[in-house]
Formats: C-alpha cells, structure tokens, sequence
C-alpha cells in the first residue's frame, strides 16, 4: 500500500454507506457479502466470530480484539480477518450526528488464489503475529474501489458487471499489504490445494 498520500474518506461514501445503514445492527445490502454495520452509541464488548472479511471504517472508530491482541479500527485503516476466528468489538467513537459505520466485505479463497495465479504473486515476508488478521493503512486507490462499489448498490446490472470487478480490485489492494501473508494463504485454500 503507497503509504505517501494521506486519506480522507469522501462524502459520497459516507452518504451511500449511511443509506444502506440502520442504527444499531449489521445490514445487508442488494450485493451479496457486502453488509453496513453502524453504531449511534459507544457499545461493547460485544462477542461475534468474524469469518473472512475486511473491514472498512467510513465513521467513527472501535476496537478488536483478538485474543490478547487489540487492533484499533477507524478512518485510514482497514482490518482485514482471512479465517473464522472470535473477535471482540468495542466502539470507541460514535454519537447520533456522527455514527460508528462500516463496510464488511467478505473476501473469497478463489479471488484470491485468481489473482495470485494472474499476477504471479508471492506471499509477502511481512511480520506475523500468527493470528489471522492484519490492520494496515488505507490509501485513495482502496477508498476509490469501495466507492465504486458503494456506486453499484442501486443499479442491478452495474451489480452483475461493476460489483465483481470493484471486489476484485479491493482484493488486489490488500494483498499488497506487507502485513498480508496469511491473506494469500486464504488462496491456497481458493486452489483447492489444500
């Protein structure tokens, strides 16, 4: 990720993430593994296993945590979890005029396995500390992919054809992270491999 450029989340994101949001739950949208969680209260610790996703702050902030181990999750960051595993949220930063909202997108084996098999890539040698999440800056390119993707909610067709391009493209963007190792493991499992 071009840590060089500083981030700032775009209006238009935090508008369309707050349309598909409702106060105090976890919402689908029309596009399958795309939910919007949003919090008008500081809450926690709430218990939930996270299954492979990433998780893209537009509002607000919270904590997860992972056995001993706490991530900060708020606007120039994203988390990205790539196995079931139990975490432990707290919000940290939110209130009526200026929600906690999220973007939960689930992440595929076979995306990943695709764009390895595509790009040729190897797994990062980034630090691990053995749990499978990581935590690591966003940039604009990111902030540009889930836009586009927040764009297609409406429209079905943009959907079928925008909708996978958008996902794939987030996906690229994370598995550039140095810290992303254990997300291209995530692809062996895609490659049936294992």
């Amino acid at each position: 990720m071009d840590r060089s450029e500083p981030i700032s989340i775009p209006k238009e994101l935090l508008e369309l993430s707050l349309k598909y949001s409702q106060p105090g739950s976890l919402v689908s949208t029309p596009l399958e593994g795309l939910s919007v969680i949003r919090s008008d209260s500081l809450s926690g610790p709430v218990h939930s296993v996270y299954e492979p996703s990433v998780c893209y702050v537009v509002q607000g902030a919270k904590n997860a945590s992972v056995g001993n181990k706490v991530y900060r999750c708020e606007p120039g960051r994203f988390f990205v979890c790539s196995a079931n595993l139990p975490v432990v949220g707290e919000v940290l930063a939110a209130s009526p005029e200026a929600p906690y909202v999220a973007l939960i997108l689930s992440l595929h084996s076979r995306t990943v396995y695709e764009i390895q098999e595509e790009l040729d890539l190897q797994k990062p040698t980034g630090a691990s500390d053995g749990l499978a999440v990581f935590t690591d800056e966003v940039n604009s390119s990111l902030t540009e992919a889930f836009l586009r993707l927040m764009r297609t909610l409406d429209k079905e067709k943009d959907r079928q054809i925008v909708a996978p391009l958008a996902i794939k493209e987030i996906t690229y963007y994370l598995m550039q992270s140095p810290f992303s190792r254990l997300l291209h493991e995530l692809g062996t499992r895609g490659s049936g491999l294992e």
